[in-house]
Order: structure tokens, then sequence, then C-alpha cells
């Protein structure tokens, strides 16, 4: 971060040149359409003042400058102690910090997400995912695009996968629930009360399920065989919050793990499942030839 810590650091700027390197901290996505002159009117200095300002911080024209710190604010802020501020929603941030932000925010949802799981609990997981020939998922509200995400990506490894969303439909599935059946509840809490309802039919069934939480005591963990967590917060280990974007953290997380099963039964059966991929792309290459025509 070179040049943004020499804007930070520097101590001979003048005060047109740190109205010049005020305005860029505070709106830097500006940077990206905006020539000298319109900076120096923004900043109410001057275009030679945008001039001088530049050759300070080491580049040799407002041109260098540009494409030197868009590069630095477009990388990850690799180095820098991670606060609580950069995992919450600031009022009238610019796009550049969001940007940034988001991506920090589903790499680390990630990361966390694999710490939390172990070799033995994949190979009891693949185990479940392999021997059902159906995948039916549960959730409620946001989580129900997270479960026909699944859906999707199940589909692909020859699964026969749904989403269960009516109230209906999933009692009665959970009843009549059999042992070429694989459930898996998508919670946040783990404490949905209609979800808890929905799991303890299923448990009394003797229904195989698998539960994708971020609580690990959650009403839901003591009926279902496996629990999957996601982290409670992107520090699992700290206390960063997330005001505005857990949902970000968590559909990242929930995503990543759907992957996993996915790939890992993908590989299971990668001769016959990449004859499927075949047949699916070729259908949908027909399909798309068809539709052009018509």
């Amino acid at each position: 971060m070179e040049i943004i810590r020499q804007m930070q650091e520097r101590k001979d700027l003048t005060e047109r040149e740190r109205n010049i390197r005020d305005y860029l901290m505070e709106h830097p996505e500006a940077v990206i359409s905006m020539t000298a002159k319109q900076l120096g009117e923004v900043s109410y200095s001057s275009t030679a003042a945008v001039s001088r300002f530049c050759r300070k911080i080491g580049c040799q024209d407002y041109g260098e400058f540009r494409l030197r710190f868009l590069s630095e604010l477009q990388s990850t802020e690799g180095g820098q102690e991670t606060t609580t501020e950069h995992f919450v929603i600031q009022q009238q941030e610019n796009a550049m910090t969001i940007m940034n932000k988001i991506a920090d925010i589903d790499t680390l949802a990630v990361e966390k997400t694999k710490r939390l799981l172990t070799i033995d609990q994949l190979a009891r997981v693949g185990k479940m995912v392999h021997e059902a020939k159906y995948i039916d998922f549960y959730a409620f509200d946001m989580n129900i695009h997270l479960a026909r995400y699944g859906c999707s990506q199940f589909f692909h490894c020859d699964k026969v996968a749904n989403t269960y969303v009516e109230d209906n439909i999933q009692r009665m599935m959970a009843l009549q629930n059999n042992e070429n059946h694989l459930s898996i509840m998508i919670s946040h809490t783990g404490n949905n009360k209609k979800l808890v309802e929905l799991v303890r039919d299923l448990h009394r069934a003797k229904a195989k399920t698998i539960l994708i939480t971020s609580q690990g005591k959650s009403r839901m963990k003591a009926y279902v065989d496996e629990v999957l967590l996601t982290p409670r917060t992107l520090t699992e280990c700290g206390s960063i919050r997330m005001e505005g974007l857990w949902t970000v953290a968590f559909s990242a997380a929930t995503k990543y793990l759907l992957d996993v099963m996915f790939a890992m039964e993908f590989s299971a059966g990668y001769d016959e499942n990449i004859k499927l991929s075949k047949q699916y792309y070729e259908i949908g290459a027909k399909n798309l030839c068809d539709t052009e025509k018509s």
C-alpha cells in the first residue's frame, strides 16, 4: 500500500495538497473518471497543485498516480489489522471500500468455515450424501435461495434434489421420509420453531439429517446426525461484528459447505457425472439453438 501509506504519512504537504489527499481518501472511487483539473476543482485547489501532490507521492504525473492508487485500492488490504469497522456498513460508504469489504467477508467466511471442519466429519457427511438418492432441503426466508443453490449443485451429480418451503409439504415429507433420503436443514440460528418441529419428525422417522448453522448449541442439534458449522463471527475466536453483513457471511459459508459436499460426490462418481454433465450441456445447447431459431 505504498501510495496510500505515503498519502497518510507525509508531513510536508501544503494546505491545498492536504485538501487533495483528504478528498481522495473520502471519495476514492471518484478517481476512476476524474481528470486532474476536476480533482483540483472539487478539492478547492488547482491542476498545478494536483501535479505537485502526485510528484511528492512519488509519481511522475496524475496519470501514473491514478493507476497506482486504483490498483492499491482494488487489492486486498493485506498486512493491515482487521478492525470491527471493516465488517460494518458505514453511512455513505464509497463504492471502493464496499467492494473490498464484501470480498474480504466472503474470503474470511470460507476460511473460518474450513477451519471448523474435520476430515472425519467430512468422511461421514460424504458417505451420507453418497448413499442417498434423494436430497431434501428444508429452509425458510433468506435461506431458501441457499437451498435452491444446493439443489442445483446436487442435480449435476445424479441426485434428485428438492427444496421444500410450504409448511404442509414440509410436514408431509418429514413424516414420509425413508432410507433413500437425506435431509439438509439450513438455519442460521438453529432455533427456527418450524424447523425444530420438522427435525423432530425426521428424527422419529429415523431419517438421516444434516444441519447447517452458525450455532453449535441450537435446539435442532439434538435431532440431527451431523452439524456443519459456519462462523458465528468472522473471527470465531474473536469478536468482530457484522452489522448489516451477517447474511453475506452466512451465505458465503453455507455455499462453501454445499460446494464441498457436491464436489466430494461428483468426484466419487466422476465418470458417470462427467457423462451426465455432457448430456446437460448438449440439451442446453440444443434448447438455446432452438430458441434463437424461433
